[in-house]
């Protein structure tokens, strides 16, 4: 069997087909959606993969990343198993593939260790509420992993644990293995500012069950918080918020469960910190 793992594992999570084989049968050339030929368990897409007979190697010869755009496939195999032509929809394999369909390719069959780590960062937008001006605390989780490096190193800046300041801050990380192959990712921290928060806390109280009273002043202090604020008027908007928590506090148990107070609460302290009320 051909569609297996350096390890000698079966190839799973997808179809291994089309093969193309060297004149001495040593290698053998197909393309596969199975999730362990591929460094970082694949991404659902068919790739090129070359299989050493005499070592048991498995080599991907491309990585793609857009499910159902990044095909390659149907490779043939030159008769000393050097070079491989295949087709293939994934744009980034050269530079300048912009006609946005399928195209022919030749590349060479080299053993050495020249496939870069698998880099997995967050999908989407990392999102997380400011706890002062300074912004927020944000962690995350970035790993790789890689053909034939068991631990490559990834480094991102900034790195996971720093503070974060309002607003969109992209990260970058790069994956490097023991051959010095590099991958780069990177994604978005948002951290939620005063604007943002105050509409969360908005919502909650337009949405979640309370006394009919209890929900129209609620609104109004959000209302006179917001006007203060488009003028300025910080201090002002501070001692509103601070209105806002001594009602709901009165009122828990009362016009609104214990469980809504206590998370209307956390939630406009939260607010007066960002917005540097003080104590």
């Amino acid at each position: 069997m051909a569609s297996i793992t350096a390890a000698g594992e079966q190839a799973y999570g997808g179809e291994s087909a089309g093969p193309s084989i060297s004149a001495d049968g040593r290698y053998v050339a197909f393309h596969s959606s199975a999730g362990n030929l591929s460094p970082g368990g694949g991404f659902g897409t068919a790739d090129i993969v070359v299989f050493d007979g005499e070592t048991n190697r498995t080599k991907p010869l491309t990585l793609g990343r857009d499910f159902g755009e990044d095909e390659s496939v149907f490779p043939s195999l030159t008769s000393d198993g050097t070079q491989v032509a295949f087709t293939s929809r994934n744009n980034d394999l050269v530079t300048g593939d912009t006609n946005g369909v399928a195209d022919v390719f030749l590349a060479a069959v080299t053993w050495g260790d020249d496939v870069p780590p698998a880099l997995d960062v967050p999908q989407g937008s990392i999102v997380q509420p400011a706890e002062s001006p300074a912004g927020a605390v944000v962690t995350y989780e970035v790993t790789a992993s890689d053909i034939d490096d068991p631990n490559p190193t990834v480094s991102c800046v900034p790195p996971s644990g720093s503070v974060f300041p309002i607003g969109d801050t992209t990260v970058t990380c790069t994956a490097t293995d023991a051959s010095g192959n590099s991958a780069i990712g990177t994604f978005v921290v948002h951290v939620q500012g005063v604007a943002e928060q105050l509409d969360e806390l908005q919502w909650m109280v337009d949405t979640f069950d309370m006394d009919a009273d209890v929900r129209e002043g609620l609104q109004a202090k959000l209302a006179a918080i917001r006007t203060a604020l488009a003028k300025q008027r910080a201090a002002t908007a501070c001692n509103v918020l601070r209105g806002f928590v001594n009602q709901v506090t009165d009122e828990s148990g009362q016009g609104l469960t214990v469980d809504l107070a206590a998370v209307l609460v956390e939630r406009a302290n939260r607010i007066r910190s960002v917005a540097g009320c003080g104590s």
